[in-house]
């Protein structure tokens, strides 16, 4: 479990800087992530959710299921400083996996980030994806795409994104389930964010034998959680 932190004001002003691709649904940052291709450049937008208010009931709501996915994982604990440049962190986070694998057997990395918004997790998961040659899966993105495919599984989900409510959690573990499940995940192992949001999310993908090998969480040392909780309390009381 590699923790990336950084205090919340950090993470409120890089929010500022995202850009969605409404094509592609691809988020980029105009500091740390910027597209090459003119053309997508062209096309960004700002997300809808971009207003430092939703930003910190984003970070509250991470931060009330911050400590039961915390102790899920602690065996495997590494802080690492998410405010420094994205290579760096990189370079840490490679560092990590690798030592995570110290047999001679062939490696097929299972990667999971988890962290709050504003704390890089597609940013990295893209870059691990593209170092090692494994699966990039966004949970978000592949229930949207488990929609436009029209699956029987699709159409269950296909309401609850149309109305802007979480999809069922035996719904998600099912989809993710499969999808973990194919070839080209088996094969050349793969990268997962966005998910589990919650403890019990994460007891179930627990329960579920989706194992990974490297657990990514990029978020906050457990020592700033409680500061930082303490202070959106206030704010919200």
């Amino acid at each position: 479990l590699v923790v990336l932190y950084a205090p919340d004001t950090v993470l409120i002003e890089r929010n500022s800087g995202k850009r969605l691709d409404p094509l592609t649904e691809e988020v980029y940052h105009t500091t740390f992530d910027w597209p090459r291709d003119l053309l997508v450049q062209q096309r960004l937008v700002k997300p809808e959710d971009l207003s430092e208010l939703e930003m910190s009931k984003k970070l509250l709501e991470y931060h009330r299921n911050f400590p039961g996915i915390f102790q899920s994982y602690q065996k495997v604990l590494k802080s690492i400083n998410a405010d420094q440049p994205s290579v760096d962190v990189l370079s840490q986070v490679l560092t990590y996996v690798q030592t995570r694998h110290r047999s001679a057997a062939p490696f097929t990395p299972r990667i999971l980030f988890c962290g709050p918004p504003g704390s890089g997790k597609s940013l990295q998961a893209a870059l691990i994806a593209q170092k090692y040659g494994v699966v990039k899966i966004c949970c978000g993105q592949l229930l949207k795409e488990t929609v436009a495919d029209k699956t029987k599984l699709g159409e269950l989900v296909k309401p609850y994104i149309d109305n802007g409510y979480p999809v069922p959690d035996n719904l998600v573990m099912k989809i993710l389930a499969d999808r973990l499940s194919t070839l080209d995940c088996m094969t050349n192992g793969w990268v997962l964010y966005g998910f589990p949001r919650d403890i019990e999310q994460g007891e179930q993908l627990q329960n579920s034998h989706i194992i990974p090998n490297s657990n990514c969480d990029i978020t906050y040392m457990k020592n700033l959680f409680m500061e930082r909780y303490r202070s959106f309390l206030t704010l919200y009381r």
